[in-house]
């Protein structure tokens, strides 16, 4: 349904009679472009550039300021921002209608929104949403296959709460463990990573590109994941070469699949922010690899380069190189930034950049090559000529096929990387102790439920822990437990009458600058847990849930058999437990380089990337097969 279209009747073009050529279905999608920009004024134009935060919509006030006056163009869920009601996929569907509702019957032309999110290992923002393994565990697994039927079912979610943009996947390589955003990676290798990074766009998008049924965003160009001291938004050096065959091929991959956007990273790229640099986004990305979709800036970009009063502590430690927001716009459009992430100050910057063009800052066919990059995506989702979501089942949220999927993606993923005595497979047979900080939310990791993961005292997603799918795979009688594992007594109590000890650890729940680490170390107390329970002799398997790999060569010494299982998500429990006991066979291979010692970061593709000579603890693709 489209607002200021009534009663017409339809010829025999497909479109009302008497209507302009945008409101023709059948017309092709070029041609509707070009009939809709003829059409609107500057203002309306600028507001197509303009993305806002759910969470900057309080009430009418700010519906009327936003889509009335400023005539914003597309809306966004910031991670754990839902569009109203209680985060069901019911609530999040009306919550959508909502605003397009709105959009529309204030938009002269009838110009809908597109409402955007991020959807990293799931569309975890909705109750009840199955929760996938995140990235860098995926790359473990080495199968396009099982990335592409994850996104084509995440997406499948994502598009019955309404959301038609989806920000992912990342293209990022991995290059510095010290990153927080290390695991939201496909790993180190350019290739590998290329390959997932095509299957997710695929299955995020459906079969036609020319008709995606959600749009996917390859993210962050270029070079984000080698920032100096493995700070996220740092600034970045790297070389033509480094960016050509390290960086390049993921993004390469996603334009092959014909991804609707790519995002820029958040910081400089050889001293220039990367919004604002025409070297990156025009000739590299465009002319370059060939890119014809949206360019998106991430969370405050264009701000950023007069304030920087947004995001990492990196960008906002960096100098300013616009006098205000009309020059910052004025930059970061000429260099090829297209739809902003505002996220909050929306009639600040469509009044920038209506201001740049009229003083001749930015050229009027700049500005239309922009919008017209934002229609022709509007069009090709369908969204002028269906412009609202259906009423979604509860069933949509998780079915059995999302479960099953998820922990298959979780068996692959698993990691198997000591095995002495050949302790692995484990007998069937107790009495097997399971202890350490073993929680979903750790499983989990960040981006679920919230940005920095599961709250505290908030009820995880549903899903299996270690210690659940221990005892479902072996029998309760034969599990043992200690209720606090830091009381070292009951601890080496229940080691010593134990027949092999699984003890599991890893990091708290992180996401982007918060997960910045200098030293990629376990908590003293978990590895104070470790010595003690291999200090009793028993035979011990050493599992690790974390989103990179941690600086733990001696606690992997005392340990007869060493699991590595990522960030695993809901089935994480039972994959570890069909490992551990050869329900399935460990196919998992390392994504990435596994350094001895924190020295010797930043490591990839086996070596330091300084050039000095270091042994890897582990190298890229290892990983037995017990």
């Amino acid at each position: 349904m489209l607002v200021g279209a009534a009663a017409l009747t339809a010829g025999a073009s497909g479109r009302p009679q008497g209507a302009p050529v945008y409101r023709d279905a059948t017309a092709p999608v070029p041609a509707r472009v070009a009939d809709l920009l003829a059409r609107m004024t500057l203002a309306e134009k600028a507001g197509q550039l303009a993305m806002v935060h759910v969470g900057r919509i309080r009430g009418d006030a700010d519906l009327q300021e936003l889509f009335a006056q400023d005539g914003i163009g597309s809306v966004l869920s910031g991670a754990g921002e839902v569009p109203g009601g209680d985060g069901s996929l019911a609530a999040w569907a009306t919550g959508v209608n909502h605003l397009q509702r709105y959009a529309l019957d204030h938009s002269r032309l009838g110009i809908p929104i597109v409402y955007g999110s991020d959807a990293t290992h799931g569309f975890t923002w909705v109750k009840g949403a199955e929760v996938y393994p995140q990235q860098l565990g995926l790359a473990a697994a080495h199968d396009p296959e099982l990335v592409q039927a994850i996104a084509a079912a995440t997406a499948r979610v994502v598009r019955a709460a309404g959301v038609r943009w989806v920000f992912g996947p990342v293209a990022d390589v991995s290059r510095d463990l010290r990153w927080g955003r290390y695991y939201e990676t496909f790993g180190e290798d350019p290739q590998l990573a290329a390959s997932l990074v095509e299957a997710a766009v695929r299955g995020t998008q459906g079969p036609d590109p020319a008709h995606p049924l959600a749009a996917a965003t390859a993210k962050h160009f270029l070079a984000y994941s080698q920032p100096q001291g493995g700070r996220d938004s740092a600034s970045v050096q790297a070389s033509a070469s480094e960016l050509a065959d390290v960086f390049s091929p993921p993004f390469a991959a996603a334009i092959h699949a014909g991804v609707a956007s790519v995002m820029n990273q958040h910081g400089w790229v050889n001293g220039t922010p990367s919004v604002a640099s025409k070297a990156l986004l025009t000739d590299v990305l465009r002319t370059q690899l060939g890119f014809h979709g949206v360019e998106l800036t991430d969370w405050g970009d264009v701000e950023n380069l007069f304030c920087g009063c947004q995001g990492a502590p990196a960008v906002q430690a960096m100098p300013r190189v616009a006098a205000d927001y009309e020059h910052a716009v004025a930059a970061a459009l000429n260099a090829g930034a297209e739809v902003s992430m505002v996220p909050d100050r929306a009639t600040e910057f469509t009044a920038a950049v209506e201001a740049a063009v009229r003083d001749g800052l930015v050229d009027v066919s700049r500005l239309d090559a922009a919008v017209a990059h934002v229609l022709a995506l509007k069009f090709e989702l369908g969204l002028f000529d269906d412009p609202y979501v259906a009423e979604p089942s509860p069933a949509t949220v998780r079915t059995d096929e999302d479960v099953a999927l998820a922990r298959r993606a979780a068996d692959e993923s698993i990691t198997v990387l000591k095995n002495t005595k050949r302790l692995l497979p484990l007998r069937r047979r107790g009495p097997v102790l399971v202890v350490g900080p073993d929680t979903l939310r750790r499983q989990d990791g960040g981006w679920t439920v919230q940005w920095q993961g599961v709250p505290a005292g908030t009820p995880p997603p549903p899903g299996v822990t270690i210690l659940q799918g221990v005892r479902t795979a072996l029998g309760a009688k034969n599990v043992r437990t200690v209720a606090n594992w830091r009381n070292a007594a009951a601890v080496r109590r229940a080691a010593t009458r134990a027949r092999v000890v699984l003890v599991v650890v890893g990091e708290e729940p992180y996401a982007e600058w918060e997960g910045d680490s200098a030293n990629a170390s376990l908590s003293a107390d978990e590895a104070r847990l470790v010595r003690l329970v291999e200090s009793t002799r028993t035979p011990t398997v050493l599992v690790l849930v974390s989103g990179r790999p941690l600086m733990i060569a001696p606690l992997i010494r005392g340990a007869e058999a060493f699991v590595m299982a990522y960030l695993p998500g809901s089935e994480g429990g039972r994959a570890v437990a069909d490992v551990l006991f050869g329900g399935v066979k460990a196919r998992g291979r390392l994504p990435f380089t596994w350094p001895s010692s924190i020295k010797d970061v930043p490591m990839a593709l086996n070596r330091r990337l300084d050039g000095q000579p270091a042994t890897p603890l582990f190298r890229l693709g290892a990983g037995l097969t017990p």
